[in-house]
C-alpha cells in the first residue's frame, strides 16, 4: 500500500470510528463496523429474539436500519463528516434472516446502495 492509500485507509478508520462513537441508533442494535475502507464499509449486526417479527425472522425495517448505517458510514469515510443521503434505496429481501443470524451487506458509499455480501 503506498503512502497515499495508507493516508486514505487511516482517516476512513478514524472518520467511521467517530461516526459510529456517536451514532446510538447503531450501537443500541448491536450494529458492529467489521471492515473499513475509503468509501467501503461492511457491518454486522446479530439478529436478537426481540428483533423478530411475527413469522420469527428479522423485521425488515431493522434490516433496512443496518443497511442505512453502513450507507452513512461508507459515504462518509473520505473525512467528509457532513450529513449525505441517498436519493433512492431499494432492499430486496431474497432470504429471511432468522434468529442469530449475522446479515453483512457492505456499502460503497454515495455511488452505490449496500449490497448484502452474506446472508446468514
Amino acid at each position: 500500500m503506498d503512502e497515499t492509500s495508507e493516508a486514505a485507509q487511516a482517516l476512513g478508520e478514524r472518520t467511521a470510528r467517530a461516526l459510529y462513537a456517536s451514532d446510538r441508533a447503531s450501537q443500541r442494535l448491536g450494529i458492529r463496523i467489521t471492515a473499513i475502507a475509503p468509501g467501503e464499509v461492511q457491518v454486522a449486526m446479530r439478529v436478537n429474539e426481540d428483533m423478530l417479527n411475527g413469522h420469527r425472522t428479522c423485521h425488515g425495517g431493522l434490516l433496512f436500519a443496518l443497511a442505512d448505517s453502513a450507507f452513512a458510514f461508507a459515504s462518509n469515510s473520505h473525512g467528509d463528516t457532513q450529513w449525505r443521503r441517498a436519493a433512492l434505496l431499494i432492499i430486496s429481501h431474497l432470504r429471511a434472516a432468522a434468529m442469530n443470524c449475522w446479515p453483512l451487506p457492505k456499502s460503497y458509499g454515495a455511488a452505490a446502495a449496500p449490497v448484502l455480501s452474506k446472508w446468514c
